[in-house]
């Protein structure tokens, strides 16, 4: 289990260090690795701010061990600080940054993660992902009603876009009763 490297962000580097200690964890011959087995990339990759280097890490199950010693609060506090990162350098991934802000949104704002589902929704829906599609804007659905959020353009597009792609996929049933919500909103709306 990685029960040693405890980690750190300031939006977009996490750094790794020795929980006991709080002094950065050992390098490995090579590349440059904590005990939790995340390493950074080679000496040639961007830095960030202070000569830090974004980590990754090189095994899903690293991954794993890694957030599961992290508690509820601090990895949501780590995705929504990913998320942000993602939007502020890489705009055009909209299915990280919608992940992310979506798993950090006891960190952040329904609303901002809503959006940002529906904008991955979107760019699915584009590319005839229509499943991804679907599953996107139900996401945003769920996110507006978690925050109890009177928002009822967001729910239309988001309901709109779900009925759309589940009539794509032959979903009828859940076309129709989403298309009925939809429908319920626009005329409440006049």
């Amino acid at each position: 289990r990685a029960s040693r490297g405890a980690g750190q962000t300031d939006g977009r580097y996490l750094e790794i260090t020795n929980r006991h200690t709080k002094t950065p964890a050992p390098c490995s011959a090579g590349r440059p690795r904590s005990r939790a087995g995340v390493y950074a990339p080679g000496p040639s990759d961007r830095r960030g701010p202070g000569g830090r280097r974004p980590l990754q890490f090189p095994h899903e199950l690293v991954r794993q061990t890694f957030l599961a010693d992290l508690s509820a609060h601090r990895r949501a506090r780590l995705h929504w600080a990913a998320g942000q990162a993602f939007d502020a350098l890489r705009r055009g991934d909209v299915a990280a940054i919608a992940y992310h802000l979506t798993e950090g949104v006891a960190a952040g704002d329904a609303l901002v993660a809503a959006d940002a589902c529906l904008a991955a929704a979107d760019a699915a829906a584009a590319s005839a992902a229509w499943e991804e599609a679907a599953a996107g804007y139900r996401r945003g659905v769920a996110l507006l009603d978690g925050a109890g959020a009177d928002e009822p353009d967001r729910r239309y597009r988001a309901l709109l876009g779900a009925q759309r792609g589940y009539r794509a996929l032959g979903s009828y049933r859940e076309a129709t009763s989403t298309g009925r919500e939809a429908l319920a909103i626009a005329r409440r709306q006049g």
